[in-house]
């Protein structure tokens, strides 16, 4: 699991071209529960750096609350760090022009409370365009670059952590 990529199943199932960056065909974890197992395989995208889960990335239009929940939901139970290292990124994309919603839904307390508790990591965020900008630049050749951190905005309510 070397520096590869999986796309969640539901993506998978919406797109079927998807499938062509996935470079894992399934997600193999027998010392996780199935139902942990089953959450994390339908995070939208994984980046995996040197067998490590580098990179949790959830695509959002509108229903942020939602996708929060899905991640935290992963981190309900406690996996080992050569599973999902407190390095772990968490990104989201979402659609242009929807930043403010993205921040008042993730600054409610529920949502606070729940990134606090549970997933104890800040959170990224960067607009569709921007994310193809800068994938699209010759600096960024590939998906996986860890650069593209740099382009992402913190959610800044995190900062507490």
């Amino acid at each position: 699991m070397e520096d590869n990529t999986w796309i969640g199943k539901t993506e998978q199932r919406k797109d079927r071209r998807l499938i062509e960056y996935c470079t894992i065909r399934e997600l193999q974890y027998p010392q996780i529960s199935k139902r942990t197992l089953e959450r994390l395989a339908e995070t939208d995208c994984i980046w995996f750096e040197n067998g490590y889960i580098d990179k949790l990335i959830e695509v959002e239009a509108q229903d942020y609350s939602k996708c929060i929940l899905r991640i935290t939901n992963i981190f309900e139970e406690n996996l080992p760090q050569e599973i999902l290292p407190q390095s772990v990124k968490i990104i989201f994309i979402i659609k242009d022009g929807m930043e403010k919603s993205f921040l008042r839904a993730m600054n409610t307390p529920s949502v606070k409370g729940l990134i606090k508790d549970k997933i104890k990591r800040p959170i990224y965020y960067i607009t569709f365009s921007k994310f193809l900008e800068i994938k699209d630049t010759s600096e960024y050749t590939t998906l996986t670059q860890p650069e593209i951190i740099r382009e992402c905005n913190k959610f800044e309510a995190l900062d507490l952590l």
